[in-house]
């Protein structure tokens, strides 16, 4: 009987010992999650652009242009690593975007090309984080570039459909005849004005003014760049008895407008051609 109660002691020892082993090496349940590794950032401003930049700053038409965002991490060292997501935007458009592992206090370059164009055109480089307020998220660069300039003469048939006008008038009263063929294509083509004053077989001489352009304002920033007058041959050169003077020059401006006074004495002529130069933007029309 001793013996008997000695060794159902003896048993309730070790089942004791058992139990307190067992619940000093607990095991998780299956399907459940044990979290470890350094705590998450607590910092309200997570991360920044640190810089938004073109390069080249001041391309020219065409080059090839590197549009890089800097994004930085100000968590502290020791906290985790941050998904960052972040977009570099052209005109509204999303041109490049992902989203980037970010260590603590570490900055990372992300970049795309673009080529540049003639107009304005707008970058936007950001990050969005959902988790609490951010400061200097966010960056923009504007480049603008204008066409390069091309210089060509003036129409004159095309100024006269945009509205130009073109005329010859009689200064005095006399039998001379006196024409300009300025908004009229023919021998001497768009690009020449000929005015002339005749009064070669006429008793009397006279004087006549010839007047272009007026009413009419170069287009799209086109100006007058320079204008050239072109001799005429005989018998409406110039010489004893007949010549010409500017009564207006054509300005350096967006207005083409002239004005010349011709004259002659009898049995003589004069004639003169002009022609205009403008400079304007490349891919532009100035009528």
């Amino acid at each position: 009987m001793r013996i008997t109660n000695m060794l159902c002691g003896l048993a309730a020892i070790a089942c004791c010992a058992a139990s307190v082993a067992a619940q000093g090496n607990v095991q998780p349940a299956p399907g459940s999650v044990v979290r470890s590794g350094p705590p998450a950032c607590s910092a309200q401003d997570k991360v920044e652009v640190a810089s938004f930049t073109l390069n080249p700053a001041a391309p020219a038409i065409g080059q090839a242009v590197t549009v890089r965002l800097k994004i930085r991490s100000k968590c502290p060292a020791g906290t985790a690593d941050m998904r960052v997501p972040w977009e570099i935007r052209k005109n509204s458009t999303i041109i490049s975007s992902g989203t980037e592992t970010l260590p603590p206090g570490i900055s990372k370059d992300l970049t795309t090309n673009w080529t540049a164009v003639v107009g304005t055109t707008n970058f936007h480089g950001s990050v969005t984080m959902t988790d609490g307020g951010n400061n200097n998220t966010s960056n923009d660069v504007t480049v603008n570039l204008s066409p390069p300039l091309v210089t060509q003469v003036l129409s004159h048939v095309s100024a006269k459909n945009a509205g130009a006008n073109f005329s010859a008038n009689k200064v005095d009263t006399n039998p001379c005849d006196i024409a300009t063929n300025g908004g009229r294509s023919g021998s001497y083509g768009e690009d020449m004005i000929f005015n002339h004053l005749t009064c070669l077989g006429h008793p009397a001489g006279g004087r006549g003014d010839v007047e272009g352009y007026s009413g009419f304002t170069l287009k799209n920033g086109w100006r007058v760049k320079s204008h050239e007058i072109i001799r005429a041959a005989a018998p409406y050169n110039e010489g004893t008895g007949k010549g010409w003077s500017w009564l207006s020059a054509p300005p350096t401006g967006t207005n083409p407008y002239f004005k010349i006074r011709l004259w002659a004495d009898a049995n003589y002529a004069i004639g003169i051609r002009v022609k205009i130069f403008v400079e304007g933007p490349e891919g532009t029309s100035p009528y």
